[in-house]
């Protein structure tokens, strides 16, 4: 992999704030990878989004793009360059309502290559393939409020990737989902991963991030360590100190391993558990 971006000495703080809201932040990027951010409820995780997609400056440190003529967010840049920076970032947040802009399906995600100033052509092509790719064809003239929760998401969704950017950034994207829409989701994830897309999600429940290739923690506004999902599964005292809630099944499975059962190191669903007791009794 290459790579495609990188934070140095990230700060943030609001006009008037006394302290900074993030502090420090140094990681990087790989072109492709799917990162996660896991931190709880006031970490800094929305900001920190805000921060990777450019709509505001940081207030001191900067994140460069390597790829793309070596560009750099701060406090410096010129509105050709913050344009040029944007442009490589399409971000999703927890409410799709407040993303929405269009009065149809079809308007809504033409709405984004239409202020890329794209011929009409190539506009209706990528707003038709963007909404077979997110299922959404069959909806193309209906109102988005008729839509449920998760096609509201995968129609916002459907709008970032007409953009076409290098790096989706998804930020508390399952917060009004259901169980079903969810799991859609995260198989969407990983197809934009296999077909070359740059990931990065921020949330604070663990369980989205099964996929990801590394999960950086999140706390106070500082990143306290780097790990893999299966490492994290491993040391959920980590998450309690840090303010996050571990669902029935995490506790079932800490407790399981606490008690001396072999449970595997990805065994990240019921049946997978399931499994690992039964052959402990045999």
């Amino acid at each position: 992999m290459s790579l495609f971006l990188e934070c140095r000495q990230l700060c943030f703080r609001y006009p008037g704030q006394a302290h900074d809201l993030l502090s420090a932040l140094s990681f990087s990027v790989e072109q492709g990878e799917y990162l996660g951010l896991l931190g709880a409820e006031n970490s800094g995780k929305t900001t920190l989004a805000k921060l990777l997609k450019g709509l505001v400056l940081p207030t001191s440190g900067t994140i460069i793009l390597p790829g793309t003529e070596n560009v750099a967010l701060s406090q410096k840049m010129q509105a050709q360059e913050l344009f040029q920076y944007r442009h490589a970032f399409g971000a999703v947040f927890s409410d799709p309502e407040h993303q929405i802009v269009g009065t149809s399906v079809e308007e809504d995600v033409a709405f984004g290559p239409g202020n890329l100033r794209l011929p009409p052509l190539e506009i209706r092509a990528r707003t038709d393939r963007c909404l077979k790719q997110l299922r959404l064809f069959q909806y193309a003239k209906r109102a988005p409020h008729e839509l449920s929760g998760g096609e509201q998401q995968r129609l916002c969704i459907a709008g970032i990737l007409a953009m076409e950017p290098k790096c989706l950034i998804f930020d508390e994207p399952f917060s009004f989902l259901d169980q079903k829409s969810r799991q859609e989701l995260l198989q969407l994830f990983q197809d934009l991963q296999q077909q070359g897309k740059t990931l990065i999600h921020l949330t604070n429940d663990p369980e989205e991030l099964l996929s990801c290739d590394r999960v950086l923690l999140l706390q106070n506004g500082s990143i306290i360590r780097e790990c893999t999902t299966q490492q994290l599964w491993q040391d959920p005292e980590i998450l309690e100190h840090m303010g996050i809630s571990l669902s029935e099944f995490m506790q079932l499975r800490h407790e399981l391993q606490r008690n001396g059962y072999p449970i595997r190191a990805d065994s990240f669903c019921p049946n997978a558990l399931v499994e690992d007791i039964c052959k402990t009794g045999s």
